[in-house]
Parts: C-alpha cells; sequence; structure tokens
C-alpha cells in the first residue's frame, strides 16, 4: 500500500515539475515571473535566479529520468515477479523522490539567498503563497 502511495506521489511530482513552467493561460503568470514580481528582484538578481534554475531544472531532470528507469524496470518484474527486486527497486525510487523534493527546498533556500535584508520580509510572506503557486488553475472542462 505504502508503495502505490509513493508512487502516486512520483507521477504527481513529474507531473507538477513538467507544468510548472508552461503558463496555461495568457493573463497567468509563471512561478518565476511571480518570484521575481514579489519579490522585487533586480537585473542582477534575475541573471541570478535563471542561473539557479537552469542548475535546479537539470537537477529534477536528472532524478525523474533515474525514477522512469526504475519504474521500467519494475513493470518489467510483472513478467517474472520477485518481491524482494520489486521492494528495492520501490526503495531507489522512493530514494529519487526524496532527491526531487531536497532539490525543490534547497531551490527555494537558494532564492532566499538572492533576497537581500529588505526583501526577505516579501521573501517570508510568500511563502505562504507557495503552495498556491504551484497549484493548476482549474480546469473548466472538467466537472
Amino acid at each position: 500500500m505504502l508503495l502505490i502511495v509513493v508512487l502516486l506521489i512520483a507521477n504527481l511530482i513529474v507531473t507538477f515539475i513538467h507544468w510548472k513552467d508552461k503558463p496555461t493561460r495568457p493573463n497567468r503568470k509563471s512561478p518565476k515571473e511571480k518570484i521575481i514580481e514579489e519579490l522585487g528582484f533586480s537585473e542582477a538578481q534575475i541573471v541570478s535566479y535563471e542561473v539557479l534554475i537552469i542548475n535546479h531544472q537539470e537537477k529534477v531532470k536528472a532524478e525523474e529520468l533515474e525514477i522512469k528507469r526504475l519504474k521500467t524496470e519494475l513493470l518489467e518484474l510483472l513478467k517474472f515477479p520477485s518481491e524482494s527486486i520489486s521492494d528495492s527497486l520501490s526503495t531507489e525510487i522512493a530514494k529519487h523522490i526524496k532527491n526531487i523534493e531536497t532539490a525543490h527546498f534547497n531551490h527555494f533556500k537558494e532564492i532566499r539567498d538572492l533576497c537581500s535584508p529588505n526583501q526577505i520580509e516579501d521573501f517570508n510572506d510568500f511563502v505562504d503563497e507557495m503552495p498556491k503557486l504551484f497549484t493548476p488553475p482549474p480546469n473548466p472542462k472538467r466537472k
């Protein structure tokens, strides 16, 4: 049961990561634009922030690729089931999911480190808005 929950969370994280950099509506700002605006980043901070984004995306992408490889290997076990190997692969998948979450957390710490002393309060206030920032807008077609 725990394995199913972990795999579901992994799929949600991967979907979220691919979605977050694609504004779904022309009037909705991307998380990057929103962070720059909310924190009032200078041009120099924006350049540094863009470097952080590239590095973060590379880390997350590497973890996602490894998760995908491990999931493929796990599914292959359905042909010749092995409980011990499936447990081992599930543990490895969970480790990479944890690495992604750690990378996200560290990325936001690095953003905080970019802030000037007078921007720290804005950052701290913005932390409360972060969950909304990374939640997709409601789909009007679904009901």
